[in-house]
């Protein structure tokens, strides 16, 4: 079973996300942004979604992780825009908000079997 990485600030969301992929997927979920590295450090990871806006700390993060597919999640705002074209070369791909469960389930499939 391919292991998926899940962070969001929001423990709700983490959740709702283990409870819709649980049969699929292996899923470990964090609302602690500075634990993403430990766990990724210590575990084997197929894959990384990460539920956040964009900002300096989730570059950096993203720019000196071990090289994995990466989902972003986050709500569009165009003060954004600089930013997220950055990420664009790090990550694989970027769900904006509201999006539904299907769709995510649809690109986490197509990345893993890449």
């Amino acid at each position: 079973m391919k292991n998926i990485l899940f962070y969001s600030p929001d423990l709700s969301f983490c959740a709702s996300v283990l409870m819709y992929f649980e049969k699929k997927y292996a899923v470990t979920t964090t609302n602690d942004f500075h634990q993403i590295e430990k766990y990724l450090k210590t575990s084997d990871f197929d894959m990384l979604i990460l539920d956040s806006q964009p900002n300096e700390k989730i570059e950096n993060l993203i720019k000196n992780i071990e090289p994995l597919p990466i989902i972003m999640t986050y709500v569009f705002t165009r003060n954004i825009l600089s930013l997220e074209s950055h990420l664009r070369s790090y990550v694989n791909a970027i769900l904006y908000k509201p999006f539904d469960f299907d769709e995510m389930s649809g690109k986490i499939d197509i990345l893993m079997t890449n």
